[in-house]
């Protein structure tokens, strides 16, 4: 009875077979057993499902504390101050300096910038943020922010090592969160740390030069780019 419609719709009209297992199906008699066979049917789908592991999500009223933040566009009170960052254009990742990802390197001759930003087309932007840990004890976890737009070679550091690559954005544009493993909690020190990233644009021209005109969103193409750095504390 199940296959009465598929039936219907391959054979040929006024089928003398079909007709014959329409008028059985018809007796009243059968719908009893018919009912049950439906029932049987529904079942055997439901055993098919795929069955996936529950998964915890994380607690929607947890707090995440800005460690290094973006600018803020829409001017909202409660969103944390942006942290000045320093940064660098060279043509390839090669002609970067020599130990730029580590805490102590002498970023002063950079230019200072706050994100997102955007810059010229396959050029390869070095940025360095650093922020504070007074108590490292009292952080559980870590993660990223970050958007980008048509970015490729994505790499950040922490304190000169390496803690995330990330795939070339492609034209998507838009925000993604990257936890943190225990090696990023092993790196970061109590007192000064120092988020180094590098993007290289492979996306048409950009701006890299702050006035007036970024305090606008459209000031950088596509939203440029933004990464954030964010920490849980222990309860």
């Amino acid at each position: 009875s199940l296959d009465l419609t598929q039936l219907k719709a391959v054979m040929p009209e006024g089928n003398a077979e079909l007709g014959a297992i329409e008028k059985d199906l018809g007796d009243p008699a059968l719908n009893e057993p018919l009912a049950q066979d439906k029932k049987r049917y529904a079942a055997y789908i439901r055993s098919l499902a795929l069955q996936l592991p529950t998964v915890k999500e994380d607690d929607e009223e947890a707090v995440w504390q800005s460690l290094v933040s973006r600018q803020n566009f829409e001017r909202k009170s409660e969103a944390p101050q942006a942290t000045m960052c320093r940064m660098k254009i060279v043509e390839s990742l090669e002609q970067a300096p020599e130990d730029w990802t580590e805490n102590d390197y002498d970023d002063s001759t950079w230019t200072e910038t706050t994100l997102p930003i955007s810059w010229h087309l396959n050029h390869t932007a070095l940025f360095r943020a650093p922020f504070e840990i007074t108590d490292k004890r009292a952080v559980k976890a870590l993660r990223l922010r970050q958007w980008a737009f048509r970015q490729e070679d994505m790499q950040v550091f922490m304190n000169g090592k390496l803690i995330a690559k990330i795939s070339a954005s492609g034209s998507g544009g838009k925000e993604i969160v990257i936890p943190l493993d225990d090696h990023a909690m092993k790196v970061l020190k109590k007192g000064r740390n120092t988020l180094a990233a590098t993007y290289k644009n492979t996306w048409r021209w950009g701006r890299y030069t702050r006035s007036p005109e970024t305090l606008r969103s459209s000031s950088v193409y596509n939203h440029g780019v933004h990464l954030t750095l964010e920490m849980q504390q222990k309860d």
